[in-house]
């Protein structure tokens, strides 16, 4: 390993996918040390960061022809596994569905996923949920905000419920997660009359959009998905981290 000190700190590691250090942007992918602990995107991030090193970006620029994937997949042998953590995420934006063309190949639609319900004083109840990206093709009921945010058990896309003038989906409050767990990227709480139905387990579609951002480290904003290779193929696919 000697004559490259300086230029590569490359750490493999083990969970749903291996991890990849790189200490500059002019690294030879050779001689290569590894390491089989197991952890997730954002524990091997800081990993990297432990050993004076970063998380190696691998979506390739313009003009380069895939070449920094071309060259992992050649270089490197790797001993633990087919993929590997990389410094490639996805952030997002928050948008009202009402208020932008909807494309379902740029866009994530978002829904209400209640997740839990407990009893007030004034015998109201109140329910936590989770928003969520779904595909914007999905069938799903909607919360309108007309006549206190009312549950619609009629099931459409939410490009149908938007352009429905009887429905004024709901824009509900949120807390944004800064990584997001199962395609879950916030959560709130809201409170309700006693209803002759049950929510919890339910998923309802409301007047948000998420539209993608693709970035590298260093890391900026809230991160909706993280990037890994597999070494068998090119390019750079996105999971839950």
């Amino acid at each position: 390993m000697k004559g490259i000190a300086g230029n590569l700190i490359f750490i493999l590691i083990i969970c749903q996918s291996l991890q990849l250090c790189v200490t500059n942007e002019n690294t030879v992918f050779d001689n290569l040390n590894y390491n089989a602990d197991e952890v997730q995107w954002v524990d091997a991030v800081n990993r990297c960061n432990e050993n004076g090193a970063t998380l190696v970006p691998f979506q390739p620029e313009p003009g380069s022809n895939g070449k920094n994937v071309t060259v992992v997949k050649r270089s490197v042998h790797f001993k633990f596994g087919n993929e590997s953590w990389v410094g490639d995420y996805k952030t997002y934006d928050v948008i009202k569905g009402s208020e932008i063309n909807l494309d379902i190949h740029v866009h994530k639609c978002v829904a209400l996923h209640v997740t839990d319900e407990s009893l007030l004083t004034n015998n109201n109840l109140m329910y936590g949920y989770d928003l969520v990206t779904k595909n914007c093709t999905s069938n799903l009921p909607a919360i309108c905000s007309n006549d206190n945010n009312t549950f619609i058990k009629d099931e459409n896309t939410l490009a149908e419920w938007i352009a429905n003038r009887g429905c004024n989906l709901w824009e509900p409050e949120y807390k944004s997660k800064p990584v997001a767990e199962n395609t879950s990227f916030a959560s709130g709480h809201f409170t309700s009359p006693q209803i002759n139905h049950k929510l919890i387990g339910n998923f309802y579609w409301v007047n948000y959009i998420v539209q993608e951002q693709y970035s590298k480290l260093p890391i900026a904003g809230n991160i909706l998905q993280c990037g890994y290779i597999n070494h068998t193929s090119t390019g750079v696919s996105y999971t839950d981290c």
